[in-house]
């Protein structure tokens, strides 16, 4: 997560990037990722919306 007043410099990108790099030499094939507050974010990068996330908080 990149702090709110250092966003839209560059971070978020570079840092998904370097998670990629390092995906791809481990051999893997798909990175999913469950959020929706920053699906724009994710977007701008290539990713796809996929399936939907449900969840229930017992208790």
């Amino acid at each position: 997560m990149v702090r709110q007043g250092q966003r839209q410099a560059g971070l978020g990108s570079m840092l998904m990037g370097e998670f990629e790099r390092r995906a791809a030499d481990r051999g893997s094939k798909l990175i999913a990722l469950a959020t929706r507050r920053a699906a724009g974010f994710y977007t701008s990068l290539g990713y796809e919306p996929s399936a939907t996330y449900f969840r229930r908080v017992l208790g």
